[in-house]
């Protein structure tokens, strides 16, 4: 060995030697450097896209060509079909005529576009329900090709329904102030049918409480007094009779 040191070449078969040596040397170093940083997109990947990586057959190169497809903010695709786009994955019409049919689509981001095809593949080898399918469409006369399109479509749809599970808004509350505008229409609805004598006690009654409340948020309760006055006021208000003139003018 002390023929390969450096400086010390002494022919052919030494500098051969010392090539190797150095490519051996290299490939550890880049083996340790690969296993290293698997193990750090795996980890990244479950913590950025957890719904992503429960998807069968997903890995951590899968879930890193897709998650990069996708974007810091997936929600910027409005839709399943969008991200099929952005993927390769949609086919693009090329209809003409009377014919209907539809071209491969060579654009996208072929990363992710890659990374559809392998988890299809994946699929085909040991999923019964796509095996399944592949049965079926195969019996339709569609060939290999066409039926991994088809397949790779689906798990399009699937993985952005994982991409944006996290990242859905929840619903909105009601503002209060809105609450309270929507039951004062109910309201004032309520005390145009008192004024027709269009009248219904236990609805007027209910909205009025309501309209009470909402309106009345954050107050200090009436007094007895007040209170009681309130109520005859409504009262006497349920039982008058209000009469409409008629066509004629009788009343």
């Amino acid at each position: 060995m002390t023929r390969c040191r450096p400086g010390q070449l002494a022919g052919i078969e030494a500098a051969s030697k010392l090539a190797l040596k150095s490519l051996a040397t290299r490939y550890q170093q880049l083996t340790a450097e690969i296993t290293t940083l698997d193990a750090q997109i795996e980890q990244l990947a479950h913590q950025a896209a957890p719904q992503l990586m429960a998807i069968k057959g997903v890995g951590a190169d899968t879930a890193g060509a897709l998650l990069a497809a996708a974007g810091d903010n997936p929600d910027r695709l409005h839709n399943e079909s969008a991200f099929a786009h952005l993927c390769g994955v949609a086919p693009i019409p090329a209809s003409s005529g009377k014919t209907n049919r539809y071209r491969l689509n060579r654009g996208g981001n072929r990363d992710a576009n890659r990374a559809l095809y392998v988890l299809a593949l994946g699929r085909l080898s040991y999923d019964g329900r796509t095996r399944a399918y592949a049965a079926r469409r195969t019996a339709e006369g569609k060939s290999k090709r066409e039926i991994i399109r088809c397949i790779k479509r689906y798990l399009a749809r699937e993985v952005f329904t994982a991409l944006t599970a996290a990242h859905r808004p929840a619903p909105w509350p009601q503002r209060p102030i809105r609450q309270a505008a929507s039951t004062a229409d109910r309201y004032r609805v309520d005390h145009d049918r008192v004024e027709v004598g269009n009248f219904n006690d236990a609805t007027h009654a209910d909205s009025a409480d309501r309209a009470h409340t909402a309106g009345g948020a954050g107050r200090k309760p009436m007094a007895g007094g007040a209170r009681q006055s309130r109520e005859l006021g409504r009262a006497g208000t349920r039982h008058c009779s209000v009469s409409v003139p008629g066509p004629g003018g009788a009343r």
